[in-house]
């Protein structure tokens, strides 16, 4: 049998470069002639977010990647890892590297990284920086909670602001990882912290701004396919104590099966990051929660509630108190977008069903096909993030506006 003289590559995008790491294998010893390791490239024109995952890898030719790097590597008992720095990669463009030697014909990989832009894609160090930054400067009018750790132990922080003895409305982001959250809503608190303190004098907001911190890391430093789960496996929006033994089949997939991407774990609250989410409800307990969703760090005024509130016109006329003045704001249509979708297990349908809590996943909804393209393909632009941010700063001006 003929080994790799490679094992264990991985590469990250560090918001510079790309940044491979990788191992020599057990089978190359002290004694062998000069290990020459060559890296390959390949660009990846023809991979599409939202629309091509792992599988991708499998469709790939090696033939179609160039030589990029050609060295000698030491080899001696003390050194087994390596890097490579790929300096000369483009932000949006999906790239596949390869390792060989020549010791053998056994190449390794490929490995898959797709740099992003970072204003896009907010890594996790930024937004915490930017959430210190901010309570330094407001301190009587900044707080930030801890609710608990992911499964890679990253802090699960909130940032309230306003009149903590009055909060009245809670927003989730990156329940799911290559959705939204941090982008949007870290501009709507700086907006009202600049702008609208006599405001925040009379209510409070809480934000728990990244609910799914592992998983949306690995996103901002270049897993190219969307990801949706926890490091565990588990969609954390099929994970919540709300009728969490009914099996459901949203988007085709059973929530019961372990591969599926709706897997809601083995037992309801099962995961650290749910927890944490329902510490930051019980801390908030606010009147009416807004969850951010969709894709590639935008959602637009579409609202989804618990599909099983349909009937319960009470409950409907309480959520309209909330969406009516978010759409104003927005400034886009004339009337709420509101659709019956979300699940059992998910995180609109525990607030409804556990506290009546007017609660609402918010999506991408009807917008111009270019919009959506752009969206659902990870290709949004700065000039459109900021279009999105300055909206959703109204829409959410306007609902404070209405619960004073």
């Amino acid at each position: 049998m003929t080994y790799s003289a490679i094992r264990k590559l991985t590469g990250i995008y560090d918001g510079k470069q790309v940044v491979l790491q990788f191992y020599r294998s057990q089978h190359v010893d002290e004694s062998s002639k000069p290990l020459v390791i060559t890296i390959y490239r390949q660009i990846c024109n023809d991979f599409l977010f939202g629309r091509d995952y792992e599988e991708f890898v499998y469709s790939l030719d090696f033939k179609d990647s160039k030589m990029i790097y050609e060295s000698v590597l030491q080899v001696d008992k003390d050194i087994r890892f390596y890097t490579y720095e790929d300096k000369n990669v483009k932000e949006g463009i999906t790239y596949a590297y390869y390792v060989g030697s020549n010791l053998n014909d056994t190449v390794y990989g490929p490995i898959l990284i797709k740099p992003r832009n970072q204003q896009i894609w907010m890594p996790y160090e930024t937004m915490i920086w930017e959430m210190e930054q901010l309570a330094d400067m407001h301190p009587n009018l900044v707080k930030i909670t801890n609710h608990g750790k992911s499964v890679l132990r990253r802090d699960i922080s909130s940032i309230t602001i306003g009149n903590r003895q009055h909060i009245k409305l809670g927003f989730i982001g990156l329940i799911h990882a290559g959705e939204s959250g941090p982008e949007l809503m870290l501009y709507t608190i700086k907006k009202l912290l600049k702008e609208n303190g006599e405001l925040l004098k009379k209510i409070g907001l809480s934000f728990l701004i990244n609910a799914n911190p592992d998983q949306r890391e690995k996103q901002v430093t270049g897993t190219p396919w969307y990801l949706r789960k926890n490091a565990n496996d588990v969609d954390l929006n099929r994970n919540f104590d709300a009728q969490f033994e009914k099996v459901e089949f949203g988007y085709g997939y059973r929530t019961d099966v372990y591969t599926s991407p709706t897997y809601r774990g083995e037992k309801s609250v099962s995961e650290p990051e749910t927890k944490a989410i329902v510490d930051f409800i019980e801390y908030a307990m606010p009147q009416a929660v807004f969850v951010f969703h969709s894709l590639s760090s935008i959602c637009t005024d579409s609202f989804l509630l618990s599909k099983y509130s349909k009937e319960d016109t009470s409950y409907i006329k309480k959520c309209m108190k909330y969406l009516i003045p978010y759409t104003k704001g927005f400034g886009v249509k004339s009337e709420p977008s509101i659709y019956f979708g979300t699940s059992c297990g998910s995180l609109p349908h525990y607030l409804y069903s556990k506290y009546n809590i007017p609660a609402f996943d918010m999506e991408l909804g009807e917008v111009d096909d270019k919009i959506k393209q752009m969206v659902i393909h990870d290709q949004v632009t700065i000039q459109l993030m900021e279009y999105y941010q300055e909206k959703h700063y109204k829409g959410i001006r306007e609902v404070i506006k209405a619960c004073i």
